[in-house]
C-alpha cells in the first residue's frame, strides 16, 4: 500500500506542474536570441558548435559569443579538393587557397594544397564574400578523435526564432539544453548557474540586470531490503522532499558572487522519529577577475572533476583559476571542509591543484593533486591522479589512474587504482559499456607500510553511462570505496528524446582476500577467505516529462558471493526521484 500512494503521489505531483514551456512569442520577428541570462543579436559574432544534418542545418549543441574580427572561421571535413582551382569544400562551403594562405598541420607548415586529401578535418580562417566563397588566409590539419562537432564563427545573419537563426547562409537550430558560452570581453556572466551536467539546463528567472536565481523542486522515495545481507531481511524506507535555490550576481564588472542553498525535510516511513529538516548552505563565494584569463574565487566552493573519482565536494577554500580557450589550470588551500550529509571536519588543512586540458573537443586529459595534514588521524596523505577520456557518435571511452602516497604516525602510505573503459553504439542505437576498477589492496601487512589505495573522502563516483542520469560507477546498492577492491562493469543502455535507461551488472572481488571490506552502504562480512564478495545489477529509467521535469526510476539487487559470511540473503534497492528544474 505504501508503494501505491508513492506512486500516486508522483503522478498527481506531476499533473500539478506547469505546463511544458511554450516558445518565446515575445521575441517572434526581433533580431536577437535569449540563452538564459545572456543574449546574442542579429550581427554579434558567434561560434556554433553542433551536428550537420543531412537537410544542410545544424543542430547546435554549444554555442558561444564571440568579440568581432572582421573574419569568419569553419571547422570540419574535406569533402573535395580542386587542384586546378585551388579549392577545398567542406561542409558545402568552397575555400580559395591562394598564394598567401598558410597551410598547417598542427603548428608545422605544409609544403601546399597537395599535402591534404579528402577526409582531412580542417581549421579554416578567411573571409567570405556575396557569393558565400571563403578565401583563406589559414588552412590547419587536426587530427580526428572520434566524431567532433563542425563549427561554423561568423556574425549572425538573421534571428528567426528564439531557437533558430542563419550564420553563412545556413540554418542554426539550438537544442535542447544548448550549451552557451559567452567570450566577449567584459561580458557578464549572471547566466553561469552552473547546472549539473545531468540536470535539464533550463533558464533561471533573471533580476534585472544584475543576476540572475534558479534551482529545482525534488521528492525521493527509496526503499533499502536487507542491508544486513542475513534473514532478518529488515526494510529501510525514507521519504524526502527538498528545495534548491542556485544565485548568482554580478557586483561590477570584475567582480560576481554565487550561492547554492538546499532545504529539505526527510521522514523515515515506519519510525516514531519526527522528521528531520536540514538547511545546507552547499557553495556560497565570490569571484574577482584578477587579470586576463586568472581570477580568484574564496569561500565555500566546490572541488570536482568529471568522474567524480577524486573529488565533488564543498570545501572551505581560496583557490586560484587561469582559463583559456582549451585549457583550465586551478590552485588553491583549504581550512576543513563540509559535504552534503552535514559531516563536517575543520581539523583538516588541505592543498590541491588541477589542470585540464581539451585536445579537439575529442581527447581530454586531467591531472589532480591533493596534500592533506590531518591533524586528527595524524596522517599526511597526498593523491595524484591523471584522468583521459574522449568520445565521439558511436563511441566514448576513458582511462583513469591514481596513486596516494604519505605518512601517518606510524606507517608509511602507499596505494594505487585505475577504472578504464568504454562504450559502444550499436546500429539500433544501444550503448554497450564495459569497465574494470581496481584499488590495490596489502598483501603484507607485517610491515610498517599501508599499500592499500583510499579515495580522498571527497569523492561522489558517479558517472553517465547512457542515461540522462549519472549513476554511482561502482554500484547504486552497495556503493563501495574502490579500496582493496576489483570492480568489473557491463553495461547497457539507450537515450532517446524524453526517455532514457541504463541496465548495469557489477562483479566485486576483493584484491587480497580480507575480513576487514572497504566503506560500502550494505554489512559486508568477508571471509577473508573468498575474494568473490558478489555481483550487483542495477536499473536506471528516466522520463523527461516535459520542459523542466524528470522522473527517474531506480531498482537495483547485490546478490552476495561466497567471500561472505553465512548465512547470507541479497539486498534490494527501489527508488524514484522526481525533479522539477526551474
Amino acid at each position: 500500500m505504501t508503494l501505491a500512494r508513492c506512486a500516486a503521489l508522483l503522478v498527481c505531483l506531476s499533473v500539478a506542474l506547469p505546463s511544458e514551456a511554450q516558445p518565446d512569442q515575445s521575441n517572434s520577428g526581433t533580431t536577437s536570441i535569449r540563452l538564459g541570462a545572456g543574449r546574442v543579436r542579429a550581427g554579434e559574432r558567434v561560434r556554433a558548435e553542433g551536428r550537420t544534418t543531412d537537410a544542410g542545418l545544424m543542430r547546435v549543441e554549444r554555442l558561444r559569443a564571440k568579440d568581432a574580427d572582421g573574419s569568419v572561421r569553419i571547422e570540419g571535413q574535406i569533402t573535395e579538393i580542386d587542384h586546378e582551382l585551388s579549392t577545398v569544400t567542406l561542409m558545402e562551403f568552397t575555400v580559395t587557397v591562394t598564394s598567401t594562405t598558410r597551410i598547417l598541420d598542427g603548428d608545422q607548415a605544409l609544403p601546399g594544397l597537395a599535402a591534404l586529401r579528402a577526409g582531412d578535418r580542417v581549421e579554416v580562417r578567411g573571409v567570405i564574400d556575396a557569393e558565400r566563397t571563403v578565401t583563406a588566409d589559414r588552412l590547419r590539419r587536426s587530427p580526428v578523435v572520434g566524431n567532433p562537432r563542425d563549427e561554423l564563427e561568423a556574425p549572425i545573419d538573421r534571428v528567426i526564432d528564439q531557437d533558430t537563426f542563419e550564420l553563412l547562409g545556413r540554418r542554426m537550430v539550438l537544442v535542447l539544453g544548448v550549451s552557451f558560452i559567452d567570450d566577449r570581453q567584459g561580458a557578464s556572466k549572471i547566466g553561469q548557474l552552473r547546472r549539473d551536467d545531468d540536470e535539464q539546463q533550463v533558464d533561471g528567472i533573471r533580476l534585472g540586470s544584475w543576476g540572475v536565481i534558479g534551482g529545482r523542486l525534488q521528492g525521493t522515495y527509496s526503499t533499502i531490503s536487507n542491508a544486513a545481507l542475513d534473514r532478518t531481511s529488515v526494510r529501510d524506507t525514507e521519504v524526502r522532499s527538498a528545495a534548491q535555490v542556485v544565485g548568482v550576481a554580478d557586483l561590477g564588472p570584475k567582480a560576481q558572487v554565487y550561492a547554492k542553498v538546499e532545504v529539505g525535510r526527510s521522514h523515515a516511513l515506519g519510525s516514531t522519529q519526527a522528521p528531520l529538516r536540514d538547511l545546507r548552505v552547499k557553495e556560497a563565494n565570490a569571484r574577482l577577475h584578477i587579470v586576463g584569463p586568472v581570477e580568484l574565487q574564496a569561500g565555500r566552493v566546490r572541488l570536482r572533476d568529471a568522474f567524480e573519482w577524486f573529488a565533488d565536494d564543498y570545501l572551505d577554500a581560496a583557490r586560484i583559476v587561469v582559463s583559456a580557450d582549451q585549457t583550465r589550470v586551478e590552485f588553491g588551500g583549504s581550512y576543513g571542509f563540509r559535504v552534503p550529509n552535514g559531516r563536517s571536519r575543520s581539523d583538516e588543512r588541505q592543498v590541491f591543484a588541477t589542470i585540464t586540458h581539451e585536445f579537439n573537443r575529442s581527447l581530454v586529459v586531467s591531472s589532480f593533486f591533493l596534500g592533506r595534514d590531518d591533524r586528527t588521524r595524524r596522517e599526511r596523505p597526498m593523491w595524484l591522479f591523471v584522468e583521459t577520456s574522449g568520445r565521439g557518435s558511436q563511441f566514448r571511452y576513458w582511462g583513469n589512474v591514481a596513486a596516494r602516497g604519505g605518512r601517518s604516525q606510524n606507517e608509511v602510505l602507499r596505494g594505487w587504482a585505475f577504472d578504464g573503459g568504454g562504450a559502444l553504439r550499436t546500429r539500433g542505437g544501444l550503448w554497450l559499456t564495459a569497465s574494470v576498477a581496481r584499488g590495490s589492496g596489502d598483501a603484507d601487512r607485517s610491515d610498517r607500510v599501508d599499500r592499500t589505495f583510499r579515495q580522498t573522502g571527497l569523492e561522489d563516483t558517479q558517472t553517465r553511462l547512457a542515461g540522462f542520469k549519472r549513476i554511482h560507477s561502482y554500484g547504486e546498492l552497495m556503493q563501495p570505496d574502490l579500496s582493496n577492491l576489483r570492480v568489473f562493469t557491463f553495461g547497457l543502455g539507450w537515450q532517446g528524446a524524453a526517455a532514457s535507461f541504463d541496465a548495469v551488472l557489477h562483479r566485486y572481488r576483493q584484491d587480497v582476500p580480507y575480513r576487514t571490506p572497504a566503506d560500502t552502504a550494505l554489512l559486508i562480512r568477508p571471509t577473508g577467505m573468498d575474494g568473490l564478495l558478489g555481483h550487483e545489477v542495477d536499473g536506471v529509467l528516466t522520463f523527461r516529462l516535459r520542459t523542466g521535469v524528470d522522473l527517474t526510476v531506480t531498482g537495483g539487487t547485490y546478490v552476495p558471493g561466497p567471500a561472505q559470511v553465512r548465512p547470507h540473503r541479497p539486498a534490494f534497492l527501489l527508488k524514484s526521484e522526481l525533479l522539477y528544474f526551474f
